[in-house]
């Protein structure tokens, strides 16, 4: 799973003239994987919080 920083650095290296094969190369990653990033357009917001499940037996 990529990075907040890693999004940033897909979309500089991109701005610079770079093919996604040499991005993807540069941060260990699949194209594919840097190809969805900038389809996304940029990074991902933060995860969700867990939710406690409530045991039924303390109603």
């Amino acid at each position: 799973m990529l990075k907040r920083e890693d999004y940033f650095m897909i979309q500089e290296m991109k701005a610079k003239g770079m093919h996604v094969t040499d991005i993807a190369y540069a941060l260990g990653v699949h194209p594919r994987t840097v190809r969805r990033a900038l389809e996304r357009g940029g990074a991902p917001r933060g995860r969700k919080k867990h939710r406690v499940s409530v045991d039924c037996n303390d109603f």
